[in-house]
């Protein structure tokens, strides 16, 4: 992933699919891994992981 916005359209495209919220977990852990030298990063990771998972607790859309 080059830049924050490609990380948050992974993510928006992994909530469409319907993926299951242990399958964006694992998703999340991996991301985290690859970034884990850079803070930024995992803020933004943070952000969105809390996003949503909890969207997808509540069945909303993002």
């Amino acid at each position: 992933m080059k830049n924050k916005d490609d990380l948050n359209k992974v993510f928006q495209n992994c909530f469409n699919r319907g993926c299951t919220p242990e399958q964006l977990q694992d998703f999340i852990d991996r991301v985290r891994c690859y970034w884990m030298d850079h803070p930024e990063m995992i803020a933004l990771i943070d952000d969105l992981e809390v996003k949503y998972i909890t969207s997808l607790g509540e069945g909303k859309e993002v």
